[in-house]
């Protein structure tokens, strides 16, 4: 099931009834019923490899914790890293490798392998990633083993993060399914306001706007640079507002059930440089590869060779994460080596002894280090939308091409979306400024009750016929 389907709603409704009249020592049971139930409505089969995950990671959990030797807990460690990368290595970068191996294979006049033909099952990447974060825990002895396979199991597999996040550690979602609680009137109003505004913002806002933007980001030979341009910023949008939105959803439903999942942004597009904004977009997946991947990289001694190196592998790590191919590798590269020039150059600044010197121009500079960061965030859209390597030399050949716009598409397209966008990041950046959260929960009971019926009106009469699925279930 889909946060973006209307069923998605009643289905909400009627677990959050039979959660309210459960005892309490058979919510757990409930909730997980009902995860697995949200899980298996597209794919039964799917449930079966999420199953072998849980199971998997409870035991080497507890294996982990009771081996009395380090060569056995390595073993342990050793086998549960198999079984989780397993799964993705065959159902989500399978036929990349073997695609690959066939182009090598073909140039030596060797017959081509067979291609696995697997579908990637949805939340694959998210859940392996949150049982691999619990098992590296319990290796490192930073939590204790989970001895309850109940907890365990709806902790794998709580469904509002189930499929798209965001990725939860074992240390703060397990002690909360363990003191489940049932509705009270501040998480209701919290728990509303997010679901309402994520759909909101995904029937209404990215689902209308794609509708708007696709056909000319996908033809770039029909169209001109300004536009093509235009179409950047707006994919840049959409991404945010369709992949925010379900993050908003699923925090929301959490806390309808006293739970409440951790951030996974925080204005990013107020970010000045793209190390902040790396730290602000796709929270809970930047912080996991940085935590479990790649923290024995960053040792004490810093230099350019170690900025560069762990850069491009952690962003490298957090492309290929996306998807198995070239595109997002290089996109994730991209990223990477412009946020390691800039942790290079101000190293090479400091060992100069050159100290920044507070100046009329500092404001500007803001401003232009801002304005540089989302220009080229956008840019890099043509690899993370883009089908491949070629469609995105092709875009960026008619981008930088200068190609020219005809009047009607200057006055169709460029002029209205561009200001639409306009409006949309100064309201954006406006927020960094102001805590939101405390100024909705500073209203009136009254004033917020208004504010959410009109919210569900205007999503309700304003939504798109077929919502259209969440661009993240492809990862």
């Amino acid at each position: 099931m889909s946060f973006a389907q209307y069923e998605y709603l009643p289905f909400l409704l009627a677990v959050l009834a039979v959660f309210q009249m459960t005892p309490a020592a058979a919510r757990k049971a409930v909730l997980l019923v009902a995860s697995f139930g949200f899980y298996v409505y597209w794919q039964p089969w799917h449930g079966l490899l999420l199953a072998a995950s849980i199971v998997s990671n409870f035991a080497s959990g507890l294996a982990l914790e009771r081996a009395s030797s380090l060569r056995a807990r390595r073993a342990w460690l050793a086998l549960a890293l198999c079984a989780n990368l397993g799964l993705l290595i065959v159902f989500k970068y399978g036929g990349f490798v073997v695609d690959n191996v066939n182009a090598l294979l073909t140039e030596f006049g060797a017959p081509p392998l067979a291609r696995p033909n697997l579908a990637l099952p949805l939340g694959l990447s998210f859940y392996t990633f949150q049982g691999l974060g619990y098992v590296i825990d319990v290796w490192r002895r930073r939590i204790p083993a989970c001895r309850s396979a109940l907890t365990f199991a709806l902790y794998a597999s709580f469904f509002p993060p189930l499929v798209a996040g965001p990725i939860e550690r074992a240390d703060h979602l397990l002690p909360q399914l363990d003191r489940l609680m049932p509705l009270e009137a501040g998480n209701a109003w919290v728990g509303s306001r997010r679901v309402l505004w994520g759909l909101f913002k995904k029937w209404v806002l990215a689902d209308q706007l794609r509708s708007v933007v696709w056909p000319v980001f996908s033809a770039p030979d029909a169209h001109g640079s300004a536009a093509l341009l235009v179409a950047l910023f707006g994919m840049q949008a959409v991404l945010y507002l369709d992949f925010s939105a379900y993050t908003d959803i699923a925090r929301g439903s959490a806390r309808l059930f006293g739970v409440e999942l951790v951030e996974n942004f925080r204005r990013p597009f107020a970010a000045r440089s793209f190390a902040e904004l790396a730290q602000r977009w796709h929270i809970s997946l930047y912080t996991w590869i940085r935590d479990y991947a790649f923290a024995p990289l960053f040792g004490s001694r810093l230099s350019h060779a170690t900025i560069w190196r762990n850069n491009l592998l952690v962003m490298g790590a957090f492309g290929l994460w996306h998807g198995a191919s070239w595109s997002f590798l290089v996109w994730g590269l991209a990223g990477g080596a412009v946020i390691a020039a800039g942790h290079s150059w101000r190293l090479a600044r400091t060992r100069a002894g050159v100290r920044r010197a507070p100046s009329s121009g500092a404001g500007l500079s803001r401003f232009g280090s801002w304005a540089s960061t989302l220009f080229f965030a956008a840019l890099f859209m043509v690899l993370f939308f883009g089908p491949d390597l070629r469609f995105a030399g092709e875009y960026y050949a008619r981008l930088f091409g200068f190609a020219g716009s005809d009047v009607d598409e200057l006055t169709q397209f460029v002029l209205p979306v561009g200001a639409l966008l306009a409006l949309a990041l100064a309201v954006h950046v406006a927020g960094e400024k102001h805590d939101l959260e405390a100024l909705w929960n500073a209203r009136s009971a009254g004033l917020r009750a208004a504010a959410l019926l009109a919210l569900a009106a205007a999503t309700l009469f304003l939504r798109v016929p077929d919502p259209l699925p969440f661009i993240y279930f492809r990862f």
